[in-house]
């Protein structure tokens, strides 16, 4: 656009020089460069004390306005140089190890644009796009209803995006050397660079501060990822099912299947067995009517075959319906009914 703008100027020049030539014929084939426009009129730079002023020029010319038009557009100088803007971002962050929550407590920005023009403006623009930067690393996604196809938060109300309260003050400088090869002005856009390494330099705060990476900007906030070994609110799972006779259980689980006591202690009412790392834990419940327990439990092996020939060479009684077979649902199983009915079903992924 300046280029568009010096260009109008000079042709006003030259169109003010050739009017100004029937008063003063030094004016006849003046350059551009060699002429001044001031609030006086147009004078030469070789004589600058001989000026034409406006008025002259309307009267003796009979004008009542001058109507200019100039472009401008890329030349040969696309060809021999690279004219793009560039920027470098600089962050702190605040992680905490227990949650993982993130806070971006400072962030500096960086940029090349050529002159700049009007340093306010273009300092809004680069603080503005690095909140939406800190957006794009922790907060913003695109998700879709797999049952229904449709966008998830497609509108301002339900899509998550950065805010004042989300961004520190952010600190913006710029080297501010105008190029002069790409115009007039030698000023470049700003446009997106303000935006571009936030996200990356979140990222690398992080790893600064925490020693580990986090892929990013492929539609999941880095918050998806966050697991800095928090405090484990949930470890583990045992089922617990049913038994009407504790001697009874323990004769099936231990000297069939070959579970052990969880612990040395034997608590009235109440059995813990554990084998290979899983825990099932029993109740007392005399009046349980086998015909009506509807007890399960599903059970992962790593070797599902060779468990399944173990329980018939111990001649362990198989489910009538539960022989090792592989299920539409991609695994491989096999099931058990204990003393009191209680399902177990052991299975393994089909490979």
């Amino acid at each position: 656009m300046s280029g568009a703008v010096v260009a109008v100027c000079n042709a006003l020049k030259l169109k003010l020089a050739e009017y100004a030539a029937a008063i003063n014929e030094k004016y006849k084939g003046a350059a551009a460069a060699d002429i001044w426009l001031s609030e006086n009129g147009i004078s030469l730079k070789t004589t600058g004390n001989e000026v034409v002023s406006y008025n002259q020029i309307w009267t003796k010319n009979n004008l009542t306005v001058i109507e200019l038009e100039a472009s401008s557009g890329p030349g040969e100088e696309r060809k021999q140089y690279a004219f793009c803007s560039s920027a470098a971002h600089f962050c702190t962050v605040r992680v905490n190890s227990k949650t993982g929550k993130l806070k971006v407590e400072k962030l500096v920005c960086v940029a090349d644009g050529g002159k700049i023009v009007n340093e306010k403006a273009a300092a809004n623009q680069m603080s503005g796009a690095a909140v939406g930067g800190i957006g794009m690393a922790l907060m913003e996604e695109q998700l879709a209803d797999s049952n229904l196809g449709g966008l998830v938060g497609n509108d301002l109300a339900g899509y998550h995006f950065a805010v004042n309260a989300d961004a520190p003050v952010i600190e913006v400088a710029f080297i501010g050397k105008p190029d002069a090869n790409i115009n007039p002005t030698g000023a470049k856009g700003l446009g997106e660079v303000g935006i571009i390494g936030v996200a990356a330099a979140i990222s690398n705060a992080i790893y600064n501060a925490t020693g580990k990476r986090f892929e990013i900007c492929r539609l999941h906030p880095i918050k998806c990822s966050i697991n800095l070994n928090p405090i484990l609110m949930l470890t583990t799972i045992h089922p617990k099912l049913p038994m009407r006779n504790k001697s009874a259980t323990k004769a099936y689980y231990i000297g069939q299947l070959g579970f052990i006591n969880c612990g040395a202690v034997d608590y009235d009412g109440y059995l813990m067995l554990q084998k290979d790392g899983i825990e099932i834990h029993f109740f007392e419940f005399k009046e349980l009517d086998p015909r009506e327990n509807y007890g399960q439990v599903y059970i992962r092996s790593n070797d599902i075959d060779g468990l399944y020939q173990s329980l018939l060479d111990s001649r362990v009684a198989i489910h009538p319906n539960g022989h090792l077979e592989t299920k539409p649902w991609g695994q491989k199983e096999f099931s058990l009914l204990d003393p009191d009915n209680n399902l177990l079903t052991f299975g393994q992924h089909a490979s």
